[in-house]
């Protein structure tokens, strides 16, 4: 009777440890789950944020056009923040990304002062960028808007798959 007592004894104390070790696997696996989601969620978000348009504008423009039209700008709920590129600038970066001067190749600067505009991520999709885009042509200055409409398009597939994956 005792040593049927020791083994019923030990199976119990086998069972305690295998379920214990069963769920807190479980809850370290359902943890990791989460802090997946929540870092996916801020992934997202980082993204979104730092995909931008370019605002270009006439090369008659004042610097106080400009400032008046960033004020108006950054009043906007859509956008997170601006940042003006001046044709100075632009021209460095131009320099900098061809490797040589395009005013010497052209005889003038080709670049024109520009306002870099960042959105909120709620607002980074292509149909709010649309409606967007005819908001801010409407503005005085301005002469172009510049995004990448398949780039959007691109990156917000992609994290909606990513998300639909982690779920």
């Amino acid at each position: 009777m005792s040593k049927k007592k020791k083994i019923s004894t030990a199976r119990f104390v086998n069972a305690k440890i295998t379920s214990t070790i069963s769920i807190s696997l479980v809850l370290v696996l359902l943890g990791l789950t989460i802090l997946i989601l929540f870092m996916g969620n801020g992934l997202s978000k980082f993204v979104k944020e730092n995909m931008s348009f370019s605002v270009m504008l006439d090369s008659d423009v004042t610097d106080a056009g400009i400032q008046r039209l960033r004020k108006n700008l950054d009043g906007q709920p859509f956008v997170k923040s601006s940042r003006f590129i001046s044709k100075d600038e632009a021209k460095e970066q131009l320099i900098k990304d061809l490797g040589e001067d395009p005013e010497e190749l052209l005889g003038y600067n080709p670049a024109q002062d520009a306002i870099e505009v960042y959105l909120h991520s709620e607002y980074a999709n292509s149909d709010s960028i649309a409606v967007i885009s005819q908001v801010i042509r409407q503005q005085n200055n301005v002469r172009d808007l510049l995004y990448q409409q398949e780039a959007i398009d691109l990156i917000n597939d992609n994290l909606s798959k990513v998300t639909l994956i982690l779920l």
